[in-house]
């Protein structure tokens, strides 16, 4: 069974997040630099903002598209 998984790093120092599956949405805090993160991952694409989720989706300044790093294991 494969299992689509991306990696999450903050956009601020670089530190892996997590890892998770598309349709995951969640909000971290970072704990090497403690910079805040909502993160929404979709089936092509992996989307970092500094809203928590509900301020996000209501909110003008879009989240910013992040680099999507994919891992597939069996």
């Amino acid at each position: 069974m494969k299992i689509d998984l991306r990696y999450v790093t903050c956009k601020n120092c670089g530190r892996l997040l997590m890892k998770a599956s598309p349709g995951t949405k969640a909000e971290i805090t970072c704990p090497k630099c403690k910079n805040f993160a909502s993160i929404v991952i979709d089936a092509d694409s992996v989307n970092i903002g500094d809203l928590p989720l509900n301020e996000e989706i209501n909110s003008k300044a879009k989240a910013v598209p992040h680099k999507v790093w994919k891992n597939i294991e069996n």
